[in-house]
C-alpha cells in the first residue's frame, strides 16, 4: 500500500491524466476496480489532501464486497502493476532511439527484409526531428544500425566479403560514450568521500584510446571525456579543461537530452564551487555563467519545478558576486516554481538574504521570524545571518546569547557530519573575533591566520572582514 501511495502522490498532473487513459484503455486494463480505486486515490492524496482510509477506498472499487486485509492487499498490487506498465511504455515512448531499434528487431525477426531495408537507410545518420543526438541511446542505435546493415549484406550477398569493422568501431563509441559518462559518476563521489579508493576498471585505457584519435564532432562523448578528465586535473591543466569543457557546454548543451543537461552543468558547477572555496574567487563568476547557461536552456527545471537546493545555490553565489539586481530578479521569476511544501521558508530566507545584502538589518529580521525553517541548513543559513546582525550592530548581549545556543543546539545534532562541523567552526571563530582585546593588533594577526586555516569554514570571507573590522 505505501509504495502505491508514494507512486501516485509523485504523479504529475499529465502524468495522472495520462495514467487514467491507460486504465481506461481495454488494451491495458479491463477491471473497472482499478480505475475506481486509482480515482479515489488520487482525489485524496491530491485533492483532498487527507490521509487514506483503507476500508472506504476498498468499499469504493468493491463495493459488494467485504474487506479484509489481503484482498486489500491483491486489489492494491493490481493497480500498482497496472502503473508500473503505463510508466515503463511512458518512458519508452519519449525515447525514439529505443523505439527505432525495437522496430528494426521486429522486422528481422519476421523476415520482412524490404522493411527492414527502408528503415535502415531512413535511419542511418538521420535523427529523429529535436532528438537529443548526444544521447547515449544515440550510440546504441547507431551501433545498432550497423548491425542490421551486415545483416542485410548476408542475406542478400552471401558471397560479398562483410566489414564487421563497422560495428566494432561503433560499439567502440557506445562503450566510451557509457563509460565516460559513468566515470564522471565515480569522479564526483569520491570527490565527496576522498577516503575510499576506487580503481575504475578500462577507465584508464580507454581515456588513452580516446585521446589518440579524439572525435569532437561527437559531444556526447567528447564532453564526457573532458569532464572526465577534469575531475582527475590538478593546477592550471584544470583551468585549461575546464575553460574548453564551459565552451563545449555552451555550444552544444542542447544536444543532450534533459537530465544529462542537468548532470554536466552540475559537473562543471562542482568543479567551480571547489575552486572558489579554494580562494580563487574568479571561479565563482565562471559558476553564475554555468547556471544561468542552464536556467536558459531550462536544464534545471524538473516538470516546471526547481530544486530547492539549485535555487538556493543560484541565489547565494549571485548575492556573493554583488549581482543584487538579478538575485532579485531570478527570485521573483522562480519563487512560484518551487516545491509548494518548502515555499514558504525557502522564500522567506531568499527575501532575507536579499534585505540582508542590501543593508537593510531590520527588514532580514522581519523575514527570519516569518517562516518555520524545519531544513537544517536553511535553520542555520538564518542563524549565521542574524548572528551578524547582532555582531555588526555591536548587540553584545544577543550576539553571545545567540552563539552560545546556536553552539549548544549544534552539538546535540549528533548527524550533521561535515554542517555540524563547518557551523561550529563559524560560530566559535565569531565568539573569538567578539572577545578579542581592543588595539591588540598581533592578536587580530593571529586569528585571522587560524581562520584561514580553519576547515571547514564556508563564512571565512566575513569572519576575517570581522577581524579587520570592514564591512
Amino acid at each position: 500500500m505505501s509504495l502505491l501511495i508514494e507512486l501516485i502522490s509523485e504523479l504529475r498532473p499529465s502524468e495522472r491524466r495520462d495514467a487514467r487513459y491507460w486504465l481506461a484503455t481495454p488494451l491495458h486494463n479491463k477491471q473497472q476496480e482499478l480505475i475506481l480505486l486509482f480515482d479515489y486515490l488520487e482525489e485524496w492524496i491530491h485533492q483532498l489532501k487527507l490521509n487514506i482510509d483503507e476500508k472506504a477506498a476498498f468499499q469504493h472499487a468493491r463495493p459488494q464486497q467485504k474487506f479484509t486485509p489481503d484482498r486489500w492487499a491483491k486489489l492494491t498490487h493490481k493497480l500498482l502493476a497496472c502503473l508500473e506498465q503505463f510508466l515503463s511504455y511512458r518512458r519508452f515512448s519519449q525515447n525514439e532511439f529505443a523505439q527505432r531499434n525495437e522496430l528494426l528487431a521486429f522486422y528481422r525477426e519476421r523476415g520482412l527484409y524490404s522493411h527492414l531495408q527502408t528503415r535502415v537507410r531512413r535511419y542511418d545518420n538521420r535523427y529523429p526531428t529535436g532528438a537529443a543526438t548526444a544521447a547515449a541511446d544515440r550510440f546504441f542505435h547507431d551501433h545498432q544500425l550497423k548491425k542490421e546493415v551486415y545483416f542485410l549484406n548476408a542475406v542478400t550477398k552471401r558471397t560479398a566479403k562483410h566489414n564487421l569493422l563497422d560495428q566494432e568501431n561503433s560499439l567502440l563509441l557506445a562503450i566510451m560514450s557509457t563509460k565516460f559518462r559513468q566515470a564522471c559518476a565515480t569522479l564526483a563521489h569520491l570527490r565527496l568521500f576522498p577516503q575510499r579508493d576506487y580503481q575504475i576498471p578500462l577507465l584508464e585505457e580507454l581515456l588513452q584510446l580516446y585521446a589518440a584519435a579524439p572525435r569532437p564532432d561527437l559531444p556526447g562523448i567528447h564532453i564526457y571525456y573532458l569532464a572526465t578528465l577534469l575531475y582527475r586535473a590538478r593546477g592550471k591543466n584544470s583551468d585549461e579543461l575546464f575553460q574548453e569543457l564551459k565552451q563545449e557546454l555552451e555550444q552544444h548543451i542542447d544536444a543532450f537530452p534533459h537530465h544529462g543537461r542537468r548532470d554536466l552543468l552540475i559537473l562543471a558547477v562542482n568543479h567551480c564551487v571547489r575552486q572558489a572555496n579554494a580562494g580563487r574567487v574568479s571561479y565563482l563568476r565562471q559558476s553564475l555563467d554555468l547556471y544561468q547557461l542552464g536556467l536558459q536552456r531550462k536544464g534545471f527545471y524538473e516538470g516546471g519545478q526547481i530544486s530547492i537546493y539549485t535555487f538556493n545555490n543560484i541565489l547565494g553565489v549571485a548575492l556573493r558576486l554583488g549581482e543584487v539586481d538579478w538575485a532579485a530578479s531570478f527570485l521573483e521569476s522562480n519563487v512560484r516554481r518551487l516545491p509548494p511544501e518548502k515555499k514558504g521558508e525557502v522564500e522567506s530566507l531568499s527575501r532575507a538574504r536579499l534585505s540582508f545584502q542590501r543593508g537593510d538589518f531590520d527588514q532580514t529580521l522581519q523575514f527570519l521570524r516569518t517562516a518555520d525553517y524545519q531544513d537544517v541548513i536553511h535553520h542555520l543559513t538564518a542563524r549565521v545571518m542574524q548572528m551578524k546582525i547582532y555582531y555588526q550592530r555591536d548587540d553584545y548581549n544577543l550576539f553571545t546569547s545567540h552563539v552560545r545556543a546556536t553552539k549548544a543546539w549544534l552539538r546535540r545534532k549528533k548527524k550533521l557530519g561535515y554542517h555540524q562541523k563547518n557551523y561550529l567552526n563559524i560560530f566559535t571563530l565569531a565568539e573569538k573575533i567578539q572577545r578579542l582585546p581592543p588595539g591588540d593588533r598581533s592578536a587580530r594577526i593571529a586569528l585571522s591566520k587560524k581562520i584561514e586555516e580553519t576547515e571547514p569554514c564556508t563564512e571565512k570571507p566575513w569572519l576575517l572582514r570581522a577581524v579587520a573590522g570592514n564591512f
